[in-house]
């Protein structure tokens, strides 16, 4: 069952055993039997476990924030004018960096016969 499922289902249930121990503290009020009492603390015992199990889940209502595609924009060119920079400096160390920000920026190239003879480029962005 998915999180949200659980919860929901969870939720239903201490609804439910919530009802259930105030109909038996009114039946004890009442003047009710050891055997209420019994029932009374094992409901309150099960109320409890299905809190902490719902503490447990993630939370459902966690938004994700999502960059605007002028972020996204932004960024990247901030990563293609970054790797200018390190391959027109040209050391060793520079070349590593840019290697590693390549592999951030391009997901796949693809290379394909293109009918003529030659090979045509697909780069995938990561």
């Amino acid at each position: 069952m998915q999180a949200g499922g659980e919860r929901a289902a969870l939720e239903r249930k201490l609804k439910d055993t919530a009802t259930a121990i105030a109909r038996l503290v009114g039946l004890l009020e009442d003047g009710g039997s050891t055997a209420l009492v019994e029932r009374l603390k094992e409901r309150e015992v099960e109320r409890d476990r299905m809190i902490a199990r719902l503490e447990a889940l993630p939370q459902q209502d966690q938004a994700v924030s999502l960059p605007s595609p002028a972020e996204l924009a932004a960024a990247y060119r901030k990563q293609i004018s970054r790797l200018g920079e390190l391959l027109s400096a040209g050391a060793d160390g520079t070349r590593i960096e840019a290697n590693q920000l390549l592999k951030g920026i391009i997901r796949q190239v693809v290379l394909t016969p293109d009918g003529s003879g030659g090979l045509a480029l697909d780069i995938q962005l990561a």
